[in-house]
């Protein structure tokens, strides 16, 4: 299981113009509060992976799921936290695609 952060702004702020004679110039600030979005992807090494499973903060951004797989669900944490709710979705979301094998050989005891 992999988790990885994107940040969905830029952190550059965009050029304004104005008049030479304005002494204070104001900007439009960004409308997102939580530019912060949550990718977990799970791999195994014999073959079978999961579809992402994007976490978004505060606002949900639908346009991060362009030209993702159609299986790719997706899950709101406001508190940018992925315990609790969002992490009982992503093991139900997981059972969709990992299928778990009950065989001896990847079995070993620590004692």
């Amino acid at each position: 299981m992999d988790k990885t952060g994107i940040f969905t702004t830029t952190n550059e702020p965009s050029k304004v113009l104005s008049t030479k004679e304005k002494k204070h110039v104001g900007i439009i600030a960004s409308g997102e509060r939580c530019p912060f979005t949550i990718v977990i992807g799970c791999f195994n090494a014999a073959g079978p992976f999961s579809p992402p499973f994007p976490i978004f903060g505060k606002i949900i951004q639908p346009r991060l799921l362009d030209g993702s797989p159609s299986c790719t669900e997706d899950a709101y944490a406001p508190n940018d936290d992925t315990s609790g709710e969002v992490f009982l979705d992503l093991m139900h979301f997981l059972l969709e695609y990992v299928r778990s094998s009950d065989d001896e050989k990847g079995h070993f005891s620590l004692g």
